[in-house]
């Protein structure tokens, strides 16, 4: 599979996650020969930008997606210090395939104003499995008398 492939398909499961939670997506990712700007904010001058943008509710997130990596944080807590508020969030959305990583799922750091948030769901989905296997039920299966 090609990087451009990997790429795609965490771009594309990023958006169903927020798509299933109501939020209205877009890729700004664009491909060509002679495009030089291929991410949202991206230039020369900046090492950094963003592969989705995402609107719910008054509030934007701008993600930008990778796979099996992460990238430089620093532009993204620089951009987050000038940028972000509570209506505007910027994320980095990092899927780790089991063959480089033990459990495969998302890494998710939420760039702030005061700091990086990080949020590690790659063991949830074994979790997940393991209750479901032995018959545990979640809080949200329960139902109130």
């Amino acid at each position: 599979m090609s990087s451009r492939s990997k790429g795609n398909s965490t771009v594309r499961r990023i958006r169903k996650i927020l798509e299933d939670d109501s939020w209205l997506t877009d890729t700004v990712e664009k491909h060509g020969r002679f495009i030089m700007h291929k991410d949202l904010f991206s230039s020369f001058e900046q090492e950094f930008g963003f592969d989705i943008i995402a609107i719910k509710n008054g509030k934007i997130r701008l993600i930008q997606a990778k796979t099996n990596k992460f990238a430089k944080h620093t532009p993204y807590e620089k951009f987050a210090k000038i940028h972000a508020h509570e209506n505007l969030v910027i994320e980095q959305w990092s899927w780790f395939s089991r063959q480089y990583r033990r459990h495969a799922g998302f890494v998710i750091f939420d760039y702030k104003t005061t700091g990086t948030v990080k949020t590690d769901l790659r063991n949830m989905i074994e979790k997940n499995k393991a209750k479901k296997s032995k018959g545990v039920k979640d809080e949200s299966d329960k139902t109130q008398q």
